[in-house]
């Protein structure tokens, strides 16, 4: 009995013990001695003795073996009071001293923590396997294979170092493997090791020995936790950290409370705080002066509400109370259920970006201010491509005293320099703006732009592309647009004086060749023949120089009086004269022409006496033109020199019956060097002047002289002459 591995309790009928082995000795703890004799009730915990009494009484009603895996578990007392799981098997054996009872007792403690620890295994969440001292695999719960992907059967009796060590990996397996042998205790670490599919994982491994009863080492457990997320986001955090700490922005952490949790270096070098200064009070307590936190507050619950704050242009004040001005940025940081655990604020030192933009401000404000005062539209033109595409950036406003468009209005129609272009100019000045476009150096040219009330403006642009795309298309264009129609104007006066002096020239020696050559032809004659010549010859001869040289005279006097006219010498003073008188001085100048002109002179002689104020020589001189064109032009037919009356004053008409003035050249006969016929095979001689001059002496006497045509041939000449009184 001493040697069966099981205790053995026997008692008699009335439950007294009467033999027991070692085992039982060993396992209740009692000596032999103690327990013969006992009751067996001592054996048996207070809580299972109703539960011992009535199998004890069915045990006696039907005797029997009971083996211990037909019984539930039981409990026995051990001396100590120290209870213990037991499986416990009856027999009955018959002696000579009676009848006894005999109970197979087993402690299974060990089996049932055993089972227990295997169920731990086999429902861990954590790999756990066990290995020889060689480093084979005898154990692989389930854990291990959703972590490394290979079965139990796949991975028992493998090597582990073969089976989980990634290639270039070292073999920490075989290390710590040694320091188990030498009894090293082995700590938590973490290691590399291979999954099924060939990925590697980052796992944290805690080693522990498994001994024998006897304690022999004989084997290693591993606990291995996939811990590749948890290095995955420490790298990053710890990468985060390092970005934070050497950023040149101020990053401060905040609790929900808006308490700072966090604070690095740049917002210690922004702001003077240290972060023991800092951590642990309110950014607004900190950084803001009392009576400016309500718009803190307001910050802080726009956060607060989910919202992020982005750039938000803010001013601070330092430790030293000095102000700086930042952009800040404040975002709420979320747990993984989306609730809000603090809040991240970002603030950079805007304090030179500000001066910067306030300085770039100032110089576009001058800028504009002298692009403004310069006498010429500027403009800023962004292009899409092509000529077709285009976006007004920049109108100066003498746009508007140019062509009548405010700047608005010219930015608004992007097609506004195509749309305006002069029909006549528009091919020229697109084929321009493409060679430009297309690379040519900056463009000048000229042309006209029709003004918002349709009058046309003559225009002079240079153009220059500032930008290109990265097709090499201009992407922006700038130019300079000057209003030259005074100068065109200028030009055309310049262009129309050269003709006219030309024209002058030519007339000048056509108009002098005449009388000169019959001068010179009298005189020669008088040189040669003049002995030979009778009385009448001679007094022909001396007619004809007089003729020519007073026609030069009145030629050379109406190019004077034309020059002062011109130069602004004339007054139009005087004083007062009748017509008759006036008309008198006019036909003086033909006192040595009238015989041989042979024309007819009607002079209606009634209101002759009306006087007006005017400067005779002048006036004289102006009527005497016209009655010589009238003569010229009358082909020997009488002309008519009339006095006449109109309500506003008296006049002095000259008419002849000569060829008229054709309608298209009416109303410029008038004008400076114009002649009816300016052919030089013309029947008249004359410059184009006499017109000219008679008409402006008149004005700048408060009158005029006004043309008709007669209705049945020739001209009409009026003047018009102020009343007295009104001259006067």
């Amino acid at each position: 009995m001493d040697s069966l591995p099981d205790a053995l309790v026997g008692c008699d009928d009335a439950g007294t013990i009467v033999v027991v082995n070692a085992e039982a000795e060993r396992v209740f703890g009692w000596g032999r001695d103690e327990l013969i004799g006992a009751r067996l009730d001592i054996l048996i915990p207070e809580s299972h003795k109703s539960a011992h009494s009535a199998d004890v009484d069915a045990f006696l009603d039907k005797p029997g073996f009971r083996p211990m895996s037909s019984r539930p578990v039981l409990s026995g007392l051990r001396r100590d009071g120290s209870q213990f799981p037991a499986e416990i098997s009856l027999s009955w054996v018959r002696t000579e001293a009676g009848n006894l009872a005999l109970a197979a007792v087993r402690d299974i403690t060990e089996r049932l923590e055993a089972t227990r620890l295997a169920a731990l295994v086999e429902s861990s969440d954590d790999a756990i396997l066990g290995k020889t001292m060689d480093g084979v695999i005898i154990t692989w719960n389930p854990a291990c294979e959703r972590l490394y992907g290979f079965t139990a059967i796949e991975a028992i009796g493998q090597p582990v170092s073969a089976l989980l060590l990634p290639a270039d990996e070292p073999d920490d397996i075989a290390e710590i493997l040694a320091k188990l042998r030498a009894g090293e205790r082995v700590g938590r670490y973490e290691a590399r090791r291979r999954h099924k599919d060939g990925t590697v994982l980052e796992v944290s491994l805690a080693v522990s020995p498994i001994r024998d009863s006897s304690g022999q080492l004989v084997g290693a457990s591993t606990i291995a936790r996939d811990v590749s997320v948890i290095s995955r986001r420490m790298r990053d955090a710890a990468r985060l950290a390092a970005i934070v700490e050497s950023s040149e922005d101020a990053i401060m952490g905040v609790s929900t409370e808006w308490v700072l949790t966090s604070w690095n270096s740049a917002a210690e070098r922004m702001y003077g705080y240290t972060a023991e200064e800092a951590l642990g009070r309110t950014p607004e307590s900190l950084l803001i002066p009392a009576g400016r936190r309500d718009e803190a507050a307001e910050l802080y619950e726009r956060v607060r509400n989910g919202e992020s704050l982005i750039g938000i242009p803010v001013r601070r004040w330092r430790k030293d109370g000095s102000p700086v001005d930042v952009s800040l940025t404040i975002s709420p940081i979320l747990d993984p259920s989306g609730r809000m655990m603090g809040a991240s604020a970002i603030a950079r030192d805007i304090t030179k970006d500000l001066e910067g933009a306030r300085e770039l401000e100032a110089a576009e404000a001058r800028y504009r201010t002298l692009v403004e005062q310069v006498p010429a539209i500027i403009y800023d033109w962004g292009f899409q491509g092509d000529l077709h595409h285009t976006r007004g950036n920049y109108v100066s406003p003498q746009i508007e005293a140019v062509l009548g468009f405010t700047p608005r209005e010219a930015i608004a129609d992007p097609q506004f320099w195509l749309v305006r272009l002069h029909p006549d100019d528009r091919v020229r000045v697109e084929a321009e703006t493409i060679r430009l476009i297309e690379g040519a150096a900056p463009l000048t040219i000229e042309f006209r732009m029709l003004a918002k009330d349709g009058h046309p403006v003559a225009l002079r642009s240079q153009a220059v592309v500032l930008e290109r795309d990265e097709h090499g298309k201009p992407s922006r264009i700038q130019g300079v647009v000057i209003d030259i129609t005074a100068e065109k104007a200028a030009e055309e006066v310049l262009r129309k004086g050269a003709e006219e002096k030309t024209q002058l020239i030519n007339l000048l020696a056509h108009e002098l060749f005449t009388p000169i050559t019959s001068i010179q032809g009298a005189a020669l004659t008088l040189s040669s023949l003049g002995e030979q010549l009778s009385s009448e010859d001679l007094s022909g001869l001396a007619e004809g120089v007089a003729k020519g040289a007073a026609r030069l005279r009145r030629l050379v006097r109406n190019l004077d009086a034309a020059a002062r006219l011109d130069r602004g010498d004339m007054t139009g003073s005087g004083r007062m004269w009748s017509l008759g008188e006036i008309l008198a001085f006019a036909l003086h100048e033909f006192q040595f022409e009238s015989d041989a002109l042979d024309f007819n002179l009607a002079l209606d002689q009634k209101p002759a006496t009306r006087t007006t104020v005017v400067d005779l020589p002048l006036v004289g001189q102006a009527v005497g033109i016209v009655i010589e064109n009238a003569l010229d032009y009358s082909n020997g037919e009488a002309i008519d020199i009339k006095f006449e009356e109109r309500g506003d004053g008296p006049l002095i008409s000259v008419s002849d019956r000569g060829p008229g003035v054709p309608s298209a050249q009416r109303d410029r006969i008038f004008e400076l060097f114009t002649q009816v016929d300016s052919s030089d095979s013309r029947g008249h001689e004359g410059m184009g002047v006499g017109l000219f001059l008679a008409r402006r002496v008149m004005r700048l006497h408060g009158g005029d002289l006004e043309y008709e045509a007669r209705p049945d041939g020739g001209s009409i000449f009026t003047f018009c002459f102020l009343p007295a009184e009104s001259a006067a």
